[in-house]
């Protein structure tokens, strides 16, 4: 055993004098090559399929992209905007699945947040019953399989960026365009800006006049009969967002009297389904039932059920947030679709890293002002 390492270990040290010296005999050095050749594409090899590893690690884990599609945070962020937000701050996601890990902190007021659109569907289409869910990718997002066409169709929920304006245990209200969180004006970010000179009533559109409304904590019952129609909707979707995987109906009857009145679909009732503020149209509907019947009574009920059973009150599982955009005349956000569930906020807006106006020439489209900017 020791000759036989000695004799390697002089192998070795003959091979590197040799090497160093280049007195190698021919076919020693023709065996040497080839072995060299093979181990550096096999090192190339390995340093690819690395720096590919620590690639998915890395978008999984610690950044997100994100580009800015609509004007609705300017002029804070400008359609174009390209920027990385920071996953890590409020807890990376965990692979194929729709938990996160531990973040560093909550999302704080003030914060821009990029988040999932709490009222897209499980499903493409919401179609629950054409499609069955293969598995939640770490690039492309979730595959599932269309039984009508026979193919795999990649599904990814839009992402949405908007500034964190109320936490859990605020009570938000805005009065003439002006927000109050607390009882507190609170002002627009530095460059937000209110881009429609008309202020517009509450029965036409929830913009600038709604609440107060107190934002839900962790823990708390929340109980759908004491709720108006606005709070059921709004409850509906958190009980979605905490329950991503659970088939999820919301039914509204209407009675005018005694009797179960055809105001939103056939025998009265309407099937709710992701809707994003549709509990405006149906105010705007009821208040009109009213005017038609007046004197009647009128009398709503409210059902939800979780994978198909009735449930009357809800425990919430996480705290959420309402978001805004800082245009704030021009944003669809919180004020239509309701508060945002902790479990669908991805991560911290941190730096634009490259600007592009479409409008404007090839040669002078990309915005170098602000390419490096931090977002606060």
């Amino acid at each position: 055993m020791d000759t036989l390492s000695n004799d390697n270990w002089q192998k070795r040290l003959f091979r590197k004098i040799g090497r160093f010296l280049n007195i190698l005999p021919a076919d020693f050095q023709a065996k040497e090559k080839k072995t060299s050749a093979a181990g550096e594409a096999l090192r190339v090899s390995k340093d690819m399929l690395t720096a590919l590893g620590m690639a998915l690690i890395f978008i999984q884990f610690v950044i997100q992209a994100f580009k800015i599609p609509t004007g609705s945070m300017e002029n804070s962020l400008l359609v174009g905007d390209f920027l990385l937000g920071l996953k890590y701050i409020y807890g990376s996601p965990v692979p194929f699945s729709y938990e996160k890990l531990p973040g560093l902190r909550e999302p704080r007021k003030n914060d821009v947040v990029i988040f999932k659109y709490p009222g897209d569907p499980n499903y493409p289409n919401n179609d629950e019953q054409r499609y069955v869910r293969l598995v939640n990718t770490i690039v492309f997002g979730v595959l599932f399989w269309d039984k009508e066409v026979h193919a795999i169709v990649v599904h990814r929920p839009k992402d949405f960026i908007k500034r964190c304006v109320a936490v859990s245990g605020d009570t938000l209200q805005v009065t003439d365009k002006e927000l109050f969180v607390n009882g507190i004006s609170v002002p627009l970010a530095k460059k937000g800006l209110h881009g429609d000179p008309r202020t517009i009533p509450y029965e036409y559109d929830p913009r600038d006049f709604f609440g107060p409304y107190r934002l839900p904590v962790k823990g708390e019952v929340l109980h759908f009969e004491q709720m108006g129609l606005r709070e059921f909707f709004w409850t509906r979707s958190l009980v979605y967002q905490e329950n991503p995987k659970a088939k999820l109906d919301a039914v509204l009857k209407v009675y005018v009297g005694d009797s179960l009145y055809n105001v939103f679909a056939q025998k009265g009732a309407l099937y709710v389904k992701y809707s994003s503020w549709d509990w405006h149209a149906m105010e705007y509907r009821l208040r009109g039932l009213a005017a038609e019947h007046p004197g009647a009574s009128l009398r709503m009920e409210r059902h939800l059920y979780l994978d198909g059973k009735e449930i009357t009150e809800y425990k919430l599982k996480y705290n959420c947030f309402f978001m805004m955009g800082d245009n704030r005349d021009n944003s669809l956000d919180s004020r239509y679709w309701g508060y945002v569930s902790r479990k669908f906020v991805n991560a911290k807006a941190f730096i634009i890293y490259f600007s592009w106006d479409s409008f404007e020439p090839i040669l002078t489209a990309i915005r170098f002002s602000r390419i490096g900017k931090l977002i606060f």
